[in-house]
């Protein structure tokens, strides 16, 4: 406690602080007139509690000083054991006071260091938005964003590099949880159609391993075939692990095909949209700027964020003949390098897909979320 007032009434009878818990009693430990400040300490029971301590200097009527007050507020995390004890037999180590900063856009936020490492950062965003990252003395980090209806995304992100996302909507209903390992492993057989050390052979044989695609059958995998709008959005619910029992009320995806689950797990959580809200098009071959927006959509349901500036496709010799309602997510992927030109500077944004090119821009996407 510092106050001029001090050094004139250094007898510590007139300078009193109290605990807003009546139990906890302080002791003035230290005088030193040379600073001007008197120390208290007090001993703090291992429980999670916040204390608001109150100086108050009595005032010197001969020197013409008034009397002083002043509050200090101080939180602890109970650590170890249960109940009140500390089986290590001293004092548990209290928690540093929680730093607390403003920043220009209004966004607040608070850093708190445990005593066993671990630093939580949380920002409250204006907008009601709440993102907390926490990392451990492992290394352990986990990266929350709560948006202001409750939905959630949780990234977790291992010492190794593991990385485990976990999506929930307002409701609290899981809609996705991606478990991407350290490295992917290699997949247990090979196809027998893809060439080692072809332009695409890393990617399709790491989507396998992931078991997000599958051959056609006879050990093949068919790069050259184009991919469909329905088979995408199989890959990506593949990813999520999402739920099998959502209705799809796409009129022309009907039940019991292979890719019936993934359109519907897809509808539901944002991924696609139909021509219109009765088509879907399954079997319709995608084109390169509809797998971008699907893209640019997962990534965004995922929490990664998707803000690209259009002026990305000025680059290409074609990039105005994306369609307008493209533009952004093409823009996401052309700026992230998860798609590339052609030869000759070309784009090429209406083309049909194959399946080799889905699988070399699957493993840029997923190379991503790490």
């Amino acid at each position: 406690v510092a106050d001029d007032n001090i050094l004139l009434n250094p007898a510590p009878t007139v300078l009193v602080v109290t605990c807003s818990d009546a139990s906890v009693q302080l002791q003035p430990a230290s005088y030193r007139p040379s600073r001007h400040t008197v120390t208290f300490t007090a001993t703090l029971p291992n429980a999670t509690k916040t204390y608001t301590f109150t100086a108050t200097l009595a005032a010197n009527e001969a020197a013409g000083f008034p009397a002083d007050t002043a509050d200090c507020t101080v939180s602890v995390t109970k650590t170890g054991g249960s109940g009140g004890g500390n089986s290590g037999g001293g004092s548990p180590a209290p928690t540093a006071p929680p730093k607390t900063e403003t920043l220009e856009d209004g966004t607040k936020v608070t850093t708190v260091t445990k005593p066993d490492g671990t630093v939580t950062e949380t920002a409250e965003k204006p907008d009601g938005t709440v993102e907390v990252v926490e990392t451990k003395k492992d290394g352990t980090v986990t990266e929350t964003v709560t948006a202001p209806d409750g939905a959630q995304t949780e990234k977790i992100t291992t010492p190794d590099q593991e990385v485990t996302i976990t999506v929930t909507d307002a409701e609290g209903e899981e809609l996705a949880k991606v478990e991407l390992p350290a490295t992917i492993p290699a997949p247990e057989t090979r196809f027998e159609d893809v060439p080692e050390g072809h332009w695409a052979d890393k990617a399709i044989h790491n989507a396998a391993a992931l078991e997000l695609v599958k051959g056609v059958g006879d050990n093949k995998f068919d790069m050259v075939a184009p991919m469909s709008r329905g088979s995408l959005a199989t890959v990506l619910h593949r990813l999520s692990q999402g739920k099998t029992d959502y209705e799809t009320t796409f009129q022309d995806v009907a039940a019991g095909k292979f890719y019936t689950e993934g359109v519907a797990w897809a509808a539901k959580a944002g991924v696609v949209t139909g021509y219109t809200e009765d088509t879907f098009a399954p079997e319709d071959v995608i084109t390169r700027e509809q797998l971008a927006v699907m893209l640019a959509r997962y990534a965004k349901l995922i929490g990664m964020d998707t803000k690209a500036d259009a002026k990305a496709l000025e680059a290409f010799a074609d990039g105005e003949a994306t369609g307008s309602w493209a533009v952004d997510g093409m823009a996401w992927c052309v700026d992230k390098g998860i798609l590339q030109g052609k030869g000759g500077n070309v784009l090429d944004p209406t083309t049909n897909v194959t399946r080799a090119e889905v699988a070399v821009m699957l493993d840029r996407f997923i190379a991503l979320m790490k």
